[in-house]
């Protein structure tokens, strides 16, 4: 897929997969009031200074970007260890096996938990669960899945 298909404006932002790990590459820029440029060479990325808000307020361009960012963050530390390995990963632009190597652990570990926390921060709205119990849910399917196939 190009990079045009999982570019948006910010208040159209909803977390699936490719948006988040999008929004990770960009991470950097965002922290600092700035949007991804559009990739067909627009004169700017984000063009949208004032957003009403259901009250009549106005929402200022930095103040959206901020909330994005801010949610994606948050998200993240919820994760941990997990969280911070996928932040290394897509913003930092380090390899899993860079990763691996700083954490102590397997490249395939690596990759099973930047996985699991990305998937983790998806979703319009936070898990109702915690890190921890999402990861065994899933640590437990998998484990399932693996018996069916055997």
């Amino acid at each position: 897929m190009s990079e045009l298909e999982y570019w948006c404006s910010p208040y159209k932002i909803t977390y699936p997969y490719r948006q988040v790990t999008w929004l990770l590459d960009a991470m950097k820029e965002l922290r600092v009031g700035i949007w991804p440029p559009h990739p067909e060479g627009r004169s700017s990325g984000y063009i949208d200074p004032r957003i009403v808000l259901k009250s009549g307020e106005y929402k200022a361009y930095t103040e959206n970007i901020g909330n994005v960012a801010g949610t994606l963050e948050r998200r993240l530390k919820k994760t941990g260890y997990d969280g911070a390995m996928a932040y290394l990963v897509y913003s930092c632009g380090l390899s899993y096996h860079e990763v691996g190597r700083l954490f102590c652990i397997p490249e395939a570990k690596t990759i099973e938990n930047v996985e699991l926390a990305i998937r983790y921060c998806c979703g319009r709205k936070d898990k109702r669960s915690t890190y921890y119990q999402y990861k065994k849910i899933c640590h437990d399917y998998a484990q399932r899945k693996q018996k069916e196939i055997t």
